[in-house]
């Protein structure tokens, strides 16, 4: 993010803040996906923090399960 201005006061220091947070995001490893599961209208994996956590949103885990279910608005039976 870059600056063609040079803002002051309240402004300056949100925008500063908001520059460090996206460089911060920037460097976030993210997760891994192992033991990936998929039963047609469900699908599951472990995801394992990808590297040292930088808690950009919060406290990183270290891992997590992960399970995404596909629907529809149509009925089934």
């Amino acid at each position: 993010m870059k600056f063609t201005m040079r803002p002051s006061g309240p402004l300056a220091a949100v925008l500063l803040t908001l520059q460090a947070h996206a460089a911060s995001i920037e460097s976030c490893p993210g997760y891994a996906a192992t033991n990936i599961v998929d039963s047609g209208s469900t699908l599951t994996a472990d995801l394992t923090l990808n590297g040292a956590a930088c808690n950009a949103y919060g406290y990183d885990l270290g891992s997590l399960g992960l399970v995404v279910e596909y629907q529809t608005s149509k009925c089934s039976y």
